[in-house]
């Protein structure tokens, strides 16, 4: 039986310890006072202490195990298939490009819960607002794949 406390505690302590090691590249103090890397090196600090904290409690006063609050069967495929999407999104997007592959993404996780059609829709205007948003009003490119779209 694997104490859910101490698992979540662990990975907190992993992204953090990351997010340590990635803050430690910037630098600590400017020419002027403090650096790019202060606040990031203290913030990160901070959540790995916590995170020893956590899993130390959750050591002695936590019984619940991942088993417990894990979803099981339908819950549970929607989790899977979640994740899937997200890994494909991931692989799929220096190819074919931020628009295909998100509405590909999106229009897979709203099958789950809609009609195809809805599905679809639903897909191509989120994805369209979220491309108008960043392109034209933040001006953040977004991946380009392959066929330039």
């Amino acid at each position: 039986m694997v104490n859910a406390g101490v698992f979540t505690g662990a990975i907190l302590l992993l992204f953090a310890g990351i997010l340590f090691r990635e803050a430690l590249t910037y630098d600590y103090y400017g020419q002027v006072g403090p650096g790019p890397g202060l606040f990031p090196v203290w913030l990160s600090g901070v959540l790995m202490v916590l995170s020893i904290l956590f899993i130390i409690d959750s050591h002695k006063n936590c019984t619940l195990s991942l088993r417990d609050i894990l979803p099981r069967g339908e819950g549970f495929q929607k989790v899977v298939v979640f994740v899937v999407a997200l890994i494909g999104f991931l692989i799929i997007t220096p190819y074919a490009g931020y628009l295909v592959t998100n509405i590909l993404m999106l229009f897979l996780l709203f099958l789950l819960g809609y009609r195809w059609s809805t599905s679809l829709l639903l897909a191509v205007l989120i994805t369209g607002i979220v491309y108008y948003l960043f392109q034209n009003t933040l001006g953040v490119p977004l991946p380009v794949g392959l066929l330039g779209i």
